[in-house]
């Protein structure tokens, strides 16, 4: 399995990853969603990564930038959304993007990087609801114990009662 930065040439098969992934229901709002980021993926910093098997993207994950109230220079982002093409779930594809981009943003001296999903899933990259406890999600959750967060970084300001606030495409209260 290879990983890679994400390319224009790559959204239709991106889309239909995350179409394949959450089915005709949530389907057609999470590839909007994608197609959205991935339009501002430049002047909003994200960073999209796509796995691949012999050449066909088989999975693919956005962390979008967050700014956090008290302490706007913080380096903080969001993982949203993740997806993988059904035929090849539980095979590692989800966890190894996740802990691909992970790495990256470490490299880039993020402190802390939030996720609103299953806690049954994500607890195993270390995403915590205790974390999140001090940093308020933009909109009211229907979830509220999906919402996580992983330190990358030791600091104190992590400890700070915060608003978080999304990059535009993350802005609409029906995502939450």
């Amino acid at each position: 399995m290879k990983f890679r930065l994400s390319n224009t040439e790559d959204l239709q098969r991106i889309l239909q990853v995350h179409f394949n992934a959450f089915g005709e229901e949530e389907g057609p709002t999470i590839s909007r969603l994608v197609t959205s980021l991935l339009q501002n993926q430049i002047s909003e910093c994200n960073l999209s990564i796509v796995a691949e098997i012999e050449k066909l993207i088989v999975g693919h994950v956005v962390f979008s930038p967050v700014c956090l109230s008290t302490t706007p220079n913080m380096k903080a982002f969001i993982l949203s959304p993740l997806a993988t093409d059904p035929k090849f779930q539980r095979k590692r594809v989800g966890t190894e993007l996740v802990e691909y981009g992970i790495n990256l943003l470490r490299q880039q001296h993020v402190k802390v990087v939030f996720v609103y999903g299953d806690p049954a899933y994500y607890s195993g990259f270390g995403f915590k609801v205790e974390i999140a406890a001090n940093f308020e999600p933009p909109y009211t959750l229907e979830y509220p114990h999906g919402w996580q967060a992983i330190a990358l970084e030791n600091d104190n300001s992590l400890k700070l009662l915060t608003q978080v606030q999304c990059v535009e495409s993350l802005s609409k209260p029906g995502l939450w």
